[in-house]
């Protein structure tokens, strides 16, 4: 080809720039890659306590609010209840640890109200599932 060919120059400059613009597509992408993901940046075991804090919350508000289901099913207030204040408490676990969880609730001083708390749950989960 001519060196003064204007169509060809233009070919080569569209091939040039065409791979300039997918190079720059790429890296943009590459960047934005795990913003896309996790677009706050949320370290995974925030976003699991977060999500069982929510579902946590969902159980507990639909076990509060609705005095009719206490009154008609008391089961299914019962198992709602548990299932609101388990989801709770592996929250906590999924944000502390397992091992910190533990420790901190083995303490002197919460080691009644654990106990309290463990035994109200397992006898309410015990009758909730018994008559569900």
């Amino acid at each position: 080809e001519p060196e003064g060919d204007p169509a060809a120059a233009l070919r080569s400059s569209s091939k040039t720039s065409t791979l300039a613009m997918t190079r720059l597509v790429v890296r943009a992408l590459a960047v934005a890659q795990p913003y896309l993901r996790n677009p706050l940046r949320i370290p995974p075991r925030i976003g699991a306590a977060a999500t069982l804090f929510v579902l946590s919350f969902w159980f507990l508000f639909g076990a509060v609010t609705s005095l009719l289901r206490l009154l008609l099913k008391p089961a299914d207030f019962a198992v709602n209840l548990c299932l609101g204040s388990a989801l709770h408490y592996a929250a906590l676990v999924a944000l502390r640890g397992v091992g910190r969880q533990l420790q901190l609730m083995a303490t002197a001083e919460r080691l009644p109200f654990t106990m309290a708390t463990a035994t109200s749950f397992l006898a309410a989960a015990y009758v909730g599932l018994r008559d569900h």
